[in-house]
């Protein structure tokens, strides 16, 4: 290097930089268009508004391009779906850069199929389906618990309507984790300082919970109320947890009349899920601990022709069972899938669409905001509707603090005091079954304590 000389005269500015690989400390020293090319239009995407200029003069026929993308990340997203034949599963759980917010934009991507709570802040709820009535796209929640044997025999079941109309359902899902696993995702070294999974509320994650419930019925909800339960100080210091509530539960009043009772991210015991329809004429429900079991029962004076007044039975696939079987979540992964393609083929979207995803998420967002204002009802707005929709196109209230920005509204429902807050990762694990043994017994969704005689 030397100090920088004065040459001349100029009306353009920048520095050029030569340089020449050295042989003697790189194996290959030429240079190959294909890979600079790639390289460069990434940075151009990844530095919106930056032109770049790519000339190759090494041969007779100078070769020349340049990129220039004022829309960044968007503009990446058009550039990938070029020929419109795309089928993009994304996983959306947490609150990315404003940038990749957009990658899931219906105008952008063909088939989105997106994971989980989708819609963490009601602003979004009510841009995406405004973005959706504008595009062709089809897009699902993939939300496989719905599609577990025993719900779809709790489905099939109501709709032959001799149970009559649902007045009152529930829908539990428990997930706990260990000591060890939980202070992964709330120690900073492991998954960084923002985390989902440290700041998630109580009453968020609710899609395992209500989705079957929608599913077997068609109601949509339309108000919720919401209450948590506190963990003990000990075990906040066990499993080194930022946010006091161990539960969140929901009354949910559908636009049938009917109330589900459905729960959030719960660390409680004992790991699995149940589902139940009481109805006017009859009820159905998951045996706990036996989900592929279905108990079936009538009132006495309404049970149909040639029915029990009560029985118990292990629900059978109607179709598919050898694929269903091979899938994970008790087949539920399978059938999830199977029903994304089949709406792509049929050009139209199936039950878990835009709205129903939505309408969970708002569930989720507003049971908590009920909790944080001492179980206040609040109403769910109808995202189909653009006079509602536009009620809430503002609201960013948001509990997922970020690098950029701080929360809004509180994640945990009472402060944790920071005494409290030991995250070492390096915690003693508690007894019994460790994290990936219960994801091993995902495929057998929760058929770990059935007893075979």
């Amino acid at each position: 290097t030397s100090e920088l000389e004065i040459v001349g005269e100029s009306n353009h500015t920048g520095t050029i930089i030569n340089f020449m690989p050295d042989e003697t400390i790189f194996d290959e020293i030429e240079f190959k268009y294909e890979t600079l090319e790639h390289r460069l239009r990434e940075l151009a995407f990844l530095n919106k508004g930056v032109k770049i200029v790519f000339e190759d003069k090494r041969h007779d026929s100078e070769r020349k391009k340049e990129f220039h993308y004022n829309g960044g990340l968007v503009e990446f997203v058009k550039f990938l779906n070029k020929t419109k034949n795309s089928l993009s599963f994304c996983i959306n759980t947490a609150p990315f850069l404003p940038e990749l917010k957009l990658i899931f934009s219906f105008s952008l991507i063909t088939f989105p199929l997106l994971f989980l709570f989708s819609f963490f802040i009601l602003v979004f709820c009510s841009r995406r389906q405004r973005a959706a009535e504008k595009s062709s796209a089809i897009y699902q929640l993939a939300e496989n618990y719905p599609f577990a044997r025993g719900t779809l025999e709790m489905k099939r079941l109501y709709e032959s309507g001799t149970l009559g109309r649902v007045l009152f359902a529930e829908g539990e899902y428990v997930h706990p984790m260990s000591p060890t696993e939980t202070r992964r995702y709330t120690g900073v070294a492991e998954n960084g300082e923002y985390h989902w999974r440290r700041f998630l509320p109580a009453t968020y994650y609710c899609s395992h919970a209500l989705a079957p419930l929608m599913y077997m019925t068609g109601e949509m909800p339309r108000k919720v109320i919401g209450k948590t339960a506190l963990a003990s100080p000990e075990l906040i210091k066990k499993y080194g947890r930022l946010r006091a509530d161990a539960v969140g539960v929901m009354l949910v009043e559908t636009d049938g009349g009917a109330i589900f009772r459905v729960n959030g991210s719960a660390h409680m015991a004992p790991h699995g899920n149940w589902y139940r329809l009481s109805c006017e004429e009859g009820a159905c429900e998951t045996v706990r601990g036996q989900s592929k079991m279905v108990r079936l029962a009538y009132n006495k004076w309404s049970v149909p022709e040639g029915a029990e007044v009560d029985v118990t039975y292990e629900s059978m696939w109607q179709s598919d069972a050898e694929k269903a079987n091979a899938c994970g979540h008790g087949g539920g992964d399978y059938w999830v899938v199977k029903q994304f393609f089949d709406s792509i083929r049929e050009g139209k979207p199936g039950f878990l669409n835009v709205y129903r995803a939505a309408a969970m998420a708002a569930v989720g967002i507003l049971g908590w905001r009920s909790v944080l204002n001492g179980s206040k009802e609040y109403d769910i707005p109808d995202l189909s509707d653009e006079a509602q929709r536009s009620l809430w196109e503002n609201d960013d209230l948001s509990p997922f603090p970020t690098a950029e920005r701080k929360n809004q509204i509180p994640y945990t429902s009472v402060p944790v005091p920071d005494e409290y807050l030991d995250t070492d990762s390096s915690a003693p694990v508690a007894q019994g079954k460790t994290d990936s043994e219960i994801e091993a017994e995902s495929a057998s969704f929760g058929e770990s304590n059935v007893v075979k005689k």
